[in-house]
């Protein structure tokens, strides 16, 4: 064993020593159990050649370098110091202290800086936390982690079963800071988080907010489902749009915004059974959560969407199209609100109105004036639309009920204190009102406290009450009106009013017109004055 020294401070011991003279200056060739010495570093291996100045050196088969707490192994080491002492290592790359291990192909450690960046293959186990890509830059930090990194190509972190993806991912330790770039994915055991880019705010490890900048997707799982049938096995929420900003508080998902064409897909799930799909979109969406499990749905700015039934579990039968300026979902409660020019359009009946609201659980739909706007309700294409200050409407009995309310049919006009509208499209009014007078007060019209209208055939009163500017004048115990346009039919004949010097007011040809057959029909008309 020959053992020397030289004016660098490094120490040198070796089976045996070859010198020699070459145009860059004296070489000594070390073989067989070298190590080379300083201070605190240690480097171990079978052959060494270090050139003339002691600054620069190389080792080559079954290398071990020991640097204060960092293991270092590999086939082949470069030593150079040109004010930093710096190393560079090729071949089965391993690297080692108290909390990391990397692997690599290749690795440059600047010793002084305590930076490492590995090439080729690089994996990096830190803590808990795995990554991979084709090179990772580590740099020690006085911040939470103690390092910060740069990775570049096919990065892969594994963190706590959270998996990272990304071409090329920074994390500032000092700030706490995480920026994933091109083709982005943050995926989790019910989540899939995707952008072209991704940035992630920490706070001690635990993820405080997530931006994604560009055309970010969000897929949740569903997992709290149960079916017979495996068709509905990998049930997924879709969650869309040109930004996404989420909120974590105590590590636990608190609200995701969606900024700029917002589109959802969201499984309305019941007692683990999946009662229908409910997508709406909008300028901005919100998202609010209870313990990781969503409670409020919030759109603004043009709200569009529809619900579809799962028919073998819902009692709802068609699917449900709506519209509003905004909409809130609350899922704790089961209850749809729509604001500002809102519709609902459910098979052939269709709702509009400034305020709607629909309960899930009981299936009623509700809607009440706002701002001197009524709700307008129409139950098909046939029928003349009903306003009304207050509209209920039953989605599965397909009863309505309308509280001072008012319609058209045939040219004629209905008010009503309380309106219902039957499965059969029939109309039942208390305290009704029937006149051809088209105004919100009419100058004249038939009062009755019940009154049932039958679609194109006629209405029946009683008892019925002709007021003339609100005066009673004549009054019948029962009534049979026409409610029929485009045909002959029986019925009452509406006067004409009217007032002159001699007779003051009057009003003429009050009657009514019978049809007897094709053929025959008898009229009676009288004057009041």
């Amino acid at each position: 064993m020959i053992a020397f020294s030289f004016m660098s401070n490094w120490t040198y011991q070796a089976d045996l020593l070859n010198a020699k003279k070459t145009s860059n200056g004296d070489l000594k060739e070390l073989i067989g159990n070298v190590i080379i010495e300083k201070d605190s570093t240690i480097l171990m291996t079978q052959k060494a050649l270090i050139f003339s100045n002691n600054e620069k050196f190389q080792l080559f088969g079954d290398i071990k370098m020991i640097d204060k707490e960092n293991i270092l192994t590999c086939d082949t080491l470069f030593y150079f110091s040109n004010d930093v002492e710096n190393i560079i290592a090729f071949g089965n790359v391993n690297f080692e202290n108290d909390n990391n291990v990397i692997k690599s192909d290749s690795l440059y450690y600047s010793m002084d800086n305590d930076s490492i960046s590995a090439f080729g293959n690089a994996f990096l186990n830190h803590l808990e936390s795995t990554m991979t890509a084709a090179k990772i830059n580590l740099t020690e930090s006085k911040g939470f982690l103690g390092n910060s990194f740069h990775a570049q190509n096919n990065v892969v972190i594994n963190d706590n079963e959270v998996i990272i993806k990304g071409s090329e991912v920074f994390y500032i330790d000092s700030i706490q800071h995480m920026t994933i770039l091109e083709d982005a994915h943050i995926i989790d055991t019910n989540n899939e988080i995707l952008g072209e880019n991704i940035f992630i705010q920490f706070q001690d490890s635990m993820i405080q907010q997530i931006l994604i900048d560009e055309n970010p997707i969000i897929n949740r799982k569903i997992t709290n489902t149960s079916y017979e049938s495996n068709t509905y096995n990998n049930l997924i929420d879709i969650i869309s749009g040109e930004s996404i900003v989420i909120d974590y508080i105590d590590n636990k998902l608190d609200k995701v915004h969606v900024i700029g064409m917002a589109n959802s897909l969201y499984h309305v799930i019941d007692d683990n059974l999946l009662e229908g799909i409910n997508e709406v979109s909008g300028d901005s969406i919100v998202f609010l959560f209870n313990n990781d499990e969503l409670s409020k749905i919030k759109v603004s700015g043009g709200g569009k969407g529809f619900y579809t039934p799962e028919f073998q579990n819902s009692n709802i039968d068609s699917i449900i199209n709506y519209f509003a300026e905004k909409i809130d979902y609350d899922i704790a409660n089961n209850i749809n609100h729509f604001y500002q020019d809102g519709s609902i359009q459910y098979q052939d009946t269709k709702l509009n109105a400034d305020y709607m609201e629909i309960d899930w659980d009981t299936n009623k739909l509700n809607s009440y004036k706002v701002n001197d706007k009524q709700p307008i309700v129409q139950t098909d294409k046939k029928s003349s639309p009903m306003l009304g200050d207050t509209i209920y409407f039953d989605l599965i009995s397909k009863i309505g009920m309308i509280n001072k309310g008012r319609t058209e049919l045939n040219n004629a006009f209905y008010h009503g204190h309380e309106i219902v509208h039957d499965n059969q499209n029939n109309i039942y009014s208390s305290q009704g009102i029937y006149t051809s007078c088209d105004l919100d007060h009419p100058h004249y019209y038939f009062q009755s406290h019940k009154m049932k209208m039958i679609p194109d055939k006629y209405i029946i009163a009683q008892p019925i009450i002709l007021h003339i500017k609100g005066l009673p004048i004549i009054g019948f115990p029962f009534a049979i009106l026409p409610n029929k346009g485009g045909q002959r039919q029986s019925g009452w004949i509406m006067p004409t009013f009217g007032y002159s010097e001699r007779n003051g007011t009057y009003f003429h040809n009050l009657g009514y017109y019978h049809v007897l057959n094709d053929y025959s029909e008898v009229k009676v008309l009288s004057n009041f004055y």
